[in-house]
Formats: C-alpha cells, sequence, structure tokens
C-alpha cells in the first residue's frame, strides 16, 4: 500500500511538473509573441508617441494664448469683460454644485434648486430696483448709491409708486 502511494504522489509530480512546464512555455511563447509585435511596429509606436507630445504642447500653447488674449480683452475692454467674467465665474459655481449633486438625493436636489431660484429672484429684483432707482433720481444716486434692503427689493418688484423717494438719503 505505500508503494501505490508513493508511485501515486510520484505521478502526481510529475503530473504538476509537466503542467508547469507547459505554463512555463506558454509565457515565454506569449512574451515572444509580444516582442515581435513591438519590434514590427516600431515605427508605427514611434509616430503616435510624437503625435501625442506634439499634440500636447499644442494644446498647452493654445491654453497659454487663449488665457492671453482673455487677459488683453480684460485690459482694452473692461466694461464688456466684466459682465463676461461675472457670468464664467457664476457658470463654474453652478457646474461644480451641479456635480456635487450627483451624489445627492432627490429631496436634496430638489431643496438646491428652489434655493438657487430663490437667491436668481432675489437678485434680479435688487438689479431691477437699482436700475428704476437711476432712472428716477439719478443725481442722488450717481453720488451715492443706494443697496435697498430686502422688503425695498420686494416693494419694487411689485411696482408700487413712491418706492424710491424714501430711499434716496438726500431730498430731491
Amino acid at each position: 500500500m505505500c508503494a501505490q502511494v508513493a508511485t501515486a504522489r510520484d505521478e502526481l509530480q510529475l503530473l504538476v511538473d509537466a503542467r508547469d512546464e507547459t505554463m512555463r512555455l506558454a509565457k515565454i511563447e506569449l512574451i515572444s509573441r509580444d516582442a515581435l509585435y513591438r519590434i514590427k511596429h516600431k515605427g508605427l509606436l514611434r509616430g503616435w508617441t510624437t503625435w501625442a507630445a506634439t499634440h500636447r504642447q499644442h494644446k498647452a500653447d493654445q491654453r497659454r494664448a487663449r488665457i492671453f488674449r482673455e487677459a488683453q480683452q480684460r485690459w482694452m475692454k473692461p466694461g464688456l469683460a466684466v459682465p463676461f467674467i461675472h457670468w464664467r465665474t457664476r457658470w463654474q459655481a453652478t457646474i461644480k454644485r451641479l456635480r456635487a449633486a450627483d451624489h445627492m438625493t432627490d429631496e436634496e436636489k430638489l431643496g438646491l434648486l428652489e434655493a438657487t431660484t430663490r437667491a436668481a429672484v432675489e437678485e434680479a429684483m435688487a438689479l431691477r430696483l437699482q436700475v428704476c432707482a437711476r432712472a428716477l433720481c439719478p443725481v442722488v444716486l450717481l453720488s451715492c448709491p443706494v443697496v435697498p434692503p430686502r422688503a425695498h427689493v420686494l416693494r419694487a418688484a411689485s411696482g408700487l409708486p413712491g418706492t424710491f423717494a424714501t430711499d434716496c438719503p438726500r431730498p430731491l
């Protein structure tokens, strides 16, 4: 019985060694096939590598030129650049909030949208009030601009007459 166990053990060891040898030869075959492929396509690889490096440099140059162009526009025409910069800053903040909202529940998203809408409406009302105030009492507002509190914003948005007479710090 011990002889049979030893023989079975030896046969098993031979099978394991044969399998290991087969795997080793397969690995060598794979490595040599990959090396042959790389040697055969060396020129193509060199071309793609060169193109990728050139493309990265081109993109960096374009970015630098765009930044310079935008800075030049801001210096040459600040009246045009300021609203665009304001819009882009708010747009970037909105995109950041939306990316963060991807991880929110639907209720949290709804709350965020309502708060954003409310803030936009209040800002629009404040801007309307400033435009109307400049139209009604331009002399006073040019010398001393009025930033109305929230109650004045709501009253101005309602369109009630006499809203701005009390807002001016000096008599007309």
